[in-house]
């Protein structure tokens, strides 16, 4: 998320999207531990300790009919890359 921050022209929208629907063996532990809105706060926790984005939001939009699938979002915003150029990997 750090990268995709940085990336960004400062201001830009970044929506992540999803749905409920995965594939188990593919998916990372976490992610299987989870339920919905568990899901929706680890995205946001991710955008937040990223440190490059700002009014990170959780939307549930799920059309609410019978045999639908949801779908949640998270909205954001990029900022100035504050530090990038200091981050070293491991």
């Amino acid at each position: 998320m750090r990268e995709v921050g940085r990336v960004l022209k400062v201001g830009s929208p970044l929506i992540v999207t999803f749905s409920n629907r995965c594939f188990a063996d593919k998916a990372v532990a976490v992610w299987l531990q989870l339920d919905d809105q568990g899901r929706v706060r680890l995205v946001e926790g991710y955008l937040r300790e990223a440190g490059n984005f700002e009014n990170v939001r959780g939307l549930d939009r799920s059309p609410g009919r019978m045999f639908s699938d949801p779908l949640y979002a998270v909205r954001s915003q990029s900022t100035d890359p504050v530090g990038w150029d200091s981050f070293r990997p491991p």
